[in-house]
């Protein structure tokens, strides 16, 4: 079985090493030739550091040409920030089988919804898209060549559309990534999009170590208990949403605790003891995905999803107006709304949708 890669980011190297690393053939794509360039004069090469160990891993292609990078894959990892997807979506409706299968690593909010969508509008009904909840890892590229793994998920959820096509996703790459295990259908991972929580508000509150350019370790220095304190009632708000569909989520600080395998007192106490969240810095430019992307991917839809079901959601609220301030930008305006996700403004009807999207399989 081969797979293709789309996006050659911290986490599209991190997926492809590992599924090299397990003898799967891996084509590896990116629209950016010079991402590309640096692997390509590698042979086709990445190093994986991973439990201090490292090791290099051949693709078996390396191509800014999308035809040809899935043109003999089942499975295609979209391994891109958020807002990439419609343009993605576009492009892979131009080459795609309907025996391929999409999987959005992480699709944010909404992501799966917005995708089969577009895939739909240009007559490719048949291709199932299915959606992470969260990357599977805690990674960076520590150069164009080099991709560092800190840590691997004990468990991350999958859904798909049409959701009954999950149970086959399972089987096939369950031997290669184990943390996966699915859900009832894409509201799960929709709403229990964590980046939410944990990446935009953040990074708001520092943007001025940010912008100035100190060094700091995101989790554990970037969060404060103040901080934390703040991300826990966003939380509340992500949580009554996912109640008013019928969707039982566990709460931030469960989710760090299932994810990671460990325990706190608090948010702020288990993001403290994530040893995984230890070495990762903060971004160094204020034009980073932890805004672009999960403002208008993230927390645009999520409040939408609110307004379906009447709930109050002022900390959500603030974050996004605070950004659209900063960055004198419409970030409502930019982001997915119902329309874009196919969604009507009724919570029946988007609890229908999710469970029985397009065509059965």
């Amino acid at each position: 079985m081969n797979i293709t890669i789309i996006g050659a980011g911290n986490g599209g190297l991190a997926f492809g090493a590992t599924l090299i690393k397990q003898g799967m053939s891996v084509n590896l794509f990116d629209k950016f030739p010079t991402i590309l360039v640096p692997i390509i004069e590698n042979n086709n090469s990445v190093t994986l550091d991973q439990d201090g160990r490292k090791e290099t891993l051949q693709f078996s292609s390396v191509t800014d040409n999308l035809e040809e990078a899935i043109r003999a894959s089942k499975y295609i990892f979209v391994v891109t920030p958020a807002f990439a997807h419609k343009e993605i979506a576009a492009e892979l409706a131009k080459c795609i089988k309907k025996d391929q299968v999409i999987i959005l690593n992480p699709g944010r909010t909404g992501g799966a919804l917005a995708v089969k969508k577009i895939l739909e509008e240009k007559g490719k009904s048949g291709v199932v898209v299915a959606e992470t909840e969260t990357l599977l890892y805690a990674c960076r590229k520590t150069n164009a060549t080099d991709v560092c793994i800190y840590g691997v998920k004990d468990k991350v959820g999958v859904a798909s559309l049409p959701a009954n096509a999950i149970n086959k996703i399972i089987n096939d790459l369950s031997i290669y990534f184990p943390s996966l295990f699915p859900y009832p259908n894409v509201l799960f991972t929709s709403l229990n999009n964590i980046g939410a929580i944990f990446h935009p508000t953040p990074f708001l509150l520092n943007i001025g170590k940010i912008e100035s350019k100190e060094s700091f370790k995101y989790y554990h220095e970037g969060i404060s208990p103040f901080i934390a304190s703040f991300l826990e009632k966003l939380d509340e708000e992500r949580l009554s949403i996912a109640k008013i569909f019928g969707v039982q989520l566990p709460a931030a600080k469960e989710w760090v605790e299932k994810s990671y395998g460990l325990t706190g007192n608090s948010l702020y106490d288990a993001i403290q003891s994530n040893l995984n969240y230890k070495d990762i810095f903060a971004p160094l430019d204020i034009n980073s995905r932890y805004v672009l992307e999960d403002i208008p991917m993230s927390l645009v839809p999520l409040a939408e999803l609110a307004r379906v079901g009447s709930i109050e959601t002022p900390y959500m609220n603030t974050i996004i107006d605070l950004a659209s301030a900063l960055y004198k930008r419409d970030f409502r305006k930019e982001g997915r709304s119902l329309e874009e996700m196919g969604l009507v403004e009724s919570i029946e009807s988007i609890q229908r949708l999710a469970n029985n999207h397009f065509s059965i399989i």
